[in-house]
């Protein structure tokens, strides 16, 4: 779904001060998504200024909305990972999840290897989410509000990319392979539910495809990974 509007030519604006980037949102920036392990002992990092005198209202709003998702995001990965000692958190910083996990094989998710296959994780989930198909994967299926009384039947163990995320943020995975068979889990679903020739039985497939695809190279160097901690 999408909405849009028109904007309306603009000669003067009340507001001429700069808007300035809050310095909670200044200093999460410098650790995701671009650089999330970028040291927070920068006690002066640049200010980003708009000056609002010289775009039009529909920008304004347009920055706002784009800020507003990019710190979001940059919460998520924070609450992830502690940029102070490499740690990977149960859950958000500052309610004491902070002990370092051991994963199904054996590696800490304090190492940095496995922090950013996390990460790489993250993107990929990321994007597979903002997919013009991937909108029917993000939550759950509302069974009863579709009518599909038969699905709890033939689907054993509902799963979404949404709930995917959830767990992914909370720290939930204990290695990334729990994490790749949960996308899989996800679209497997929807194509042993609706049948070939469905519309959804194809996104499905696709992304599916799409995910394991981009997928294969993580894997190999999680296994790489692992054989070198061996």
């Amino acid at each position: 779904m999408s909405s849009g509007g028109g904007a309306s030519k603009t000669t003067k604006h009340r507001r001429t001060k700069p808007m300035v980037v809050p310095q909670h949102a200044r200093s999460a920036a410098l650790l995701s998504p671009s650089n999330p392990f970028a040291s927070e002992e920068e006690d002066h990092p640049p200010m980003l200024k708009v000056s609002l005198s010289s775009i039009s209202k529909l920008e304004v709003r347009s920055l706002k909305r784009r800020l507003t998702a990019e710190l979001d995001e940059v919460r998520s990965l924070i609450a992830q990972f502690d940029p102070q000692g490499g740690n990977f958190t149960t859950g958000s910083m500052g309610k004491g999840g902070n002990k370092k996990l051991k994963t199904g094989n054996g590696v800490k998710r304090g190492d940095k290897g496995t922090v950013q296959i996390f990460k790489k994780c993250l993107n990929l989930l990321t994007k597979l989410m903002k997919h013009k198909d991937g909108w029917v994967f993000n939550v759950p299926v509302d069974a009863k509000g579709f009518g599909l009384h038969d699905y709890h039947t033939i689907v054993k163990e509902p799963m979404d990319l949404g709930t995917v995320k959830a767990k992914l943020g909370e720290g939930l995975y204990e290695s990334p392979l729990e994490f790749a068979e949960d996308v899989r889990l996800t679209f497997n679903n929807a194509i042993l539910y609706n049948p070939v020739g469905h519309e959804v039985h194809s996104m499905a497939k696709f992304l599916l495809s799409m995910f394991e695809e981009k997928w294969a190279p993580i894997e190999v160097q999680y296994h790489n990974l692992h054989r070198e901690i061996k």
